[in-house]
């Protein structure tokens, strides 16, 4: 007996039926993949941001401190501005300020890379902007956050001391 053999038509269909059968699952596994990779990129993302918010609330924490113990009345923080805020006061009175991640002064300890840069400016309503004075006790405390990669966030806060009780946060701005 013989075998029954397929018209000449139909040699090698099932080959390239199989063959793309084989190539739309190699594609949609190839889609799974990168899906899963973005999703799993925008996660750290997300969470380095996280962290260099920490960092940033960390270092408005610090400033506080340090204005508090700095604030002097009638003058308030005029030691801490400078005309039309030509130069950008970055105390290094406040702890662990400007200081990279490896610094073993830097306040935050871990593998994670977190620091702080926190900065004074005088407030643009000021009398005395123009001329370097703080007159209204109102000052800008600008916090920059720094976490893992790139991730950075910014920081505002208008602080007021010039009333004779604590320090009061009028205006509260995240700017990245």
């Amino acid at each position: 007996m013989r075998a029954k053999r397929c018209p000449s038509r139909q040699r090698g269909a099932t080959i390239i039926v199989a063959l793309i059968v084989l190539s739309a699952l190699l594609m949609t596994g190839t889609i799974m993949i990168l899906k899963v990779q973005r999703g799993a990129r925008a996660s750290s993302q997300a969470r380095f941001q996280s962290v260099a918010h920490f960092a940033a609330e960390s270092g408005v924490s610090a400033g506080m401190e340090f204005l508090r113990t700095n604030v002097v009345p009638v003058t308030f923080f005029g030691a801490f501005v400078s005309p039309n805020n030509s130069v950008v006061q970055t105390p290094l009175g406040i702890p662990g300020n400007t200081l990279p991640h490896l610094d073993p002064a830097n306040l935050f300890t871990g593998s994670i890379e977190m620091s702080y840069e926190v900065s004074l400016l005088n407030n643009l309503d000021d009398p005395g902007f123009s001329a370097g004075n703080d007159d209204d006790g109102i000052i800008i405390l600008r916090s920059i956050g720094r976490g893992p990669g790139t991730s950075m966030v910014v920081l505002e806060v208008s602080v007021d001391g010039s009333a004779l009780g604590p320090l009061e946060v009028i205006h509260w701005n995240v700017i990245q």
